[in-house]
This record gives C-alpha cells, sequence and structure tokens, in this order.
C-alpha cells in the first residue's frame, strides 16, 4: 500500500485520481536483460494526496514491489520514460524519491545483532540528531502499547524479538519517520 488515490492502469489494480504531494504521468519502465525475458511496467497517471492511501493490487509478478521500488528511489530511474512531479511542480530523481519515503517490506534490511533503538535509528535517516531522543520515545510507546515488546527492549538486540516484535519494529520506523510518504510492502509476510 502506498498513501494515495490513482487511476485504472494496464497491469496494476489502482484507485481514482487525486492532487498531488508527488504526481506520475504517462510513466514507463522497461525492465531488458539477456538471462529473463522483458518486460514494462506502464502507469499512466497516480497522484498521491497527504494522508491518503492507495492499495496497490495485482496478479502475482504483475510489478506491484517494484513500482512501489521505483517510487521509494531503491530501483534507477534510468529505464524510465515519464515524469513523477513533486509537490513544487518539479521533476523529482531517484534521490528525490528516497529521501521522502521510508518504504516498509518483508525483506527490509533488519540488523538482528544491533539494538532495536539502532534498527529504529538507521531508518530514520532525514530526522535531525536532536530530535532522535523524542522519536525513541515515540517508537516505544508504541512498541509498548502493541504489548509484544516490554519496556526496556530499545536497548536488547533486534534479534532476541518474536517475528511479531520485528514486524513491530519496521511499524516503528514509519511512526518515528518524518517522511511524507510511507510505502508498505508485503510487510506481514
Amino acid at each position: 500500500a502506498i498513501i494515495t488515490n490513482c487511476s485504472q492502469s494496464e497491469k496494476l489494480g489502482i484507485m481514482e485520481e487525486a492532487t498531488s504531494l508527488l504526481r506520475i504521468r504517462e510513466f514507463l519502465f522497461k525492465y531488458d536483460s539477456e538471462t529473463v525475458s522483458s518486460w514494462s511496467l506502464p502507469v499512466p497517471d497516480f497522484s498521491l494526496r497527504s494522508g491518503e492511501i492507495a492499495v496497490i493490487s495485482g496478479d502475482n509478478m504483475s510489478g506491484k514491489s517494484t513500482f512501489l521500488n521505483l517510487m521509494a528511489g531503491l530501483t534507477s530511474l534510468d529505464d524510465c520514460r515519464g515524469e513523477i512531479i513533486g509537490p513544487s511542480s518539479s521533476q523529482l530523481s531517484q534521490n528525490d524519491l528516497a529521501t521522502m519515503s521510508v518504504i516498509l517490506s518483508a525483506d527490509d534490511k533488519m540488523f538482528p545483532e544491533l539494538s532495536v533503538r539502532e534498527n529504529i535509528s538507521i531508518a530514520s535517516r532525514n530526522v535531525p540528531f536532536g530530535d532522535m531522543s523524542a522519536l525513541m520515545s515515540k517508537a516505544q510507546a508504541l512498541l509498548h502499547e502493541s504489548g509484544v515488546v516490554e519496556d526496556g527492549m530499545l536497548d536488547a538486540p533486534l534479534g532476541s524479538l518474536s517475528s511479531g516484535g520485528r514486524a513491530l519494529v519496521k511499524l516503528a520506523r514509519a511512526h518515528v519517520s518524518v517522511c511524507p510518504v510511507i510505502i508498505v510492502d508485503e510487510i506481514s509476510s
């Protein structure tokens, strides 16, 4: 899921158009490989407004995760055509997308040997250092409220938590994020 509304795409089941925090027009991502068959991912029109939720649905291998990775700035835009426009009506780069979004996925890079606090800090790349203490208090309150992660667990190794506890740490990353776009890709897998 992404936070938005959007129009129907040939390969993705998406909702109706909106005005923009992020807008994509006539977007086409092409994947060519010598070892894997080539394919393309067309997104004719997609808009994201603050506070909205979009559910990206489609068949297996239809490009849902590729689309989410493009929107998170994790996949190069070199093989893309079209416009990705930000709130100031300027063309966004891959770095711009990475700066304005946080992605939570089943294969998140989590570090089991590091503490819960360190794992949340790694994902909070846009947070000024002075604000980190308040954000950690916010994360701890969320984790404690769940009943899965006990008080004082911020300093415990992430690997000592249950799979449910680790999934909550992923949610805590988004909870403390200052990024305007939160992307969730099969977090419960």
